[in-house]
């Protein structure tokens, strides 16, 4: 099975992210489920064997939020927005990584005293990195990725607040991973 397309939004630019004034899922509420990778086959005689049973199927996430009124039509702004302009994709920091996610059914509202919990179900539709360096932007200012001989981080110079890198795995960052 091929890696899920690399989709381009109608409106240029990054992928949505959820947006801070919502909280993150609540805890109890929060599940992720990932469909089994391999599957012991039966064999008549000699060694049993393991079989790849998917590849590059994707991980959904089950979450509960809680929104009062206010933060409900920020949520449905967001949601329209990400609907007609995205094709349904944003970036849930919460979820993290470079994975961009998509509800896979319609939400659903339980009340929850003056406000309401949100439940719903997003799966990766696809992997776009520049999504985390959208988040890194925010921390570092910048990121550049330059065709550079070093390997390492360093700053460009002593006024500079630039962060080059050159062929650096951003998660290693693990302080400020997006």
């Amino acid at each position: 099975m091929p890696e899920p397309r690399a989709a381009t939004p109608r409106v240029a630019g990054p992928v949505p992210v959820w947006p801070a004034t919502l909280p993150g899922p609540v805890a109890d509420g929060f599940t992720v489920n990932g469909p089994t990778r391999v599957e012991i086959a039966d064999v008549l005689t000699g060694v049993t064997r393991l079989a790849v049973k998917s590849r590059t199927a994707p991980a959904s996430w089950e979450f509960s939020v809680n929104l009062s009124p206010a933060q409900f039509e920020i949520w449905e702004a967001f949601y329209r927005d990400v609907i007609e302009n995205y094709d349904g994709e944003f970036y849930a920091p919460w979820i993290g990584g470079d994975r961009v996610v998509a509800l896979v059914s319609n939400y659903t509202l339980v009340p929850l005293g003056r406000g309401w919990t949100l439940q719903a179900v997003a799966i990766r539709t696809r992997i776009d990195h520049t999504a985390c360096d959208a988040i890194l932007n925010d921390v570092f200012s910048n990121v550049y990725r330059a065709d550079l001989a070093a390997a390492d981080i360093y700053q460009a110079d002593l006024t500079a607040v630039d962060v080059y890198q050159d062929q650096f795995d951003l998660s290693l960052i693990a302080d400020n991973e997006c």
